[in-house]
């Protein structure tokens, strides 16, 4: 009898990002025609759960700019069997636009840029420039999302830009107030390999709270 194989590669965190991104692809493209045949053709159209759960309008679309806020551990992983660590505040700005083609889900693109503090500043880190892109579920005010982004962070002493890629997910929601406010909370981990041509690794995560405004919001 033969077993169902896992590859590897879906074992990493990008092979993890890679299976959410296509599920929530599958149900984007799959919901409508679900909704679609869920209608009964002698009569009202019959119960649609879809209806429960997704907005009539597209409430997360839009472009603007975002404030955020947050802190983050680094770790850099040696040849030998000594890790260190650092950590501290991120405080930052970003540009971002949202695009909703269809109620069932989001797809979105930004760049941010963000300053290091407390012992991050100390080590050398001293900015980071990310540019990215993700996609989302929008129910009703909320959206839980998942996304992958470039990210470069400066380092002083010589060392200079320093270049990884971070994968992340969050929750967006909008806020109960006349202007098109957001708010989402996230976490991302972010991987820089070689740095510098040293053979040391730095991996890095970082919570953040991002408050956003979208022109074009509803």
């Amino acid at each position: 009898m033969s077993t169902l194989r896992i590859p590897e590669w879906l074992k990493t965190p990008v092979g993890v990002v890679v299976a959410t991104l296509a599920a929530i692809f599958l149900f984007a493209l799959c919901a409508p025609l679900w909704a679609e045949g869920l209608k009964d053709g002698r009569g009202p159209a019959a119960a649609n759960p879809l209806a429960e759960i997704a907005p009539k309008a597209a409430p997360f679309a839009g472009c603007g700019p975002t404030v955020r806020a947050g802190w983050t551990i680094g770790t850099l992983d040696t040849p030998s069997p000594i890790t260190y660590a650092s950590e501290g505040a991120m405080l930052g700005f970003g540009l971002g636009c949202d695009w909703q083609p269809s109620k069932y889900f989001l797809v979105g693109a930004f760049v941010t840029y963000d300053w290091a503090f407390n012992d991050l500043k100390t080590i050398g880190v001293e900015n980071n420039l990310r540019a990215g892109g993700r996609i989302g579920l929008p129910i009703k005010n909320w959206m839980p999302y998942v996304g992958a982004a470039w990210s470069q962070i400066h380092v002083g002493n010589g060392i200079g830009d320093v270049d990884g890629y971070g994968l992340f997910g969050g929750l967006e929601v909008r806020l109960a107030t006349e202007a098109p406010l957001f708010f989402a909370a996230e976490v991302e981990r972010t991987f820089y390999s070689n740095v510098a041509g040293s053979g040391m690794d730095i991996n890095a995560t970082s919570v953040t709270a991002n408050l956003k405004y979208k022109f074009g919001g509803k």
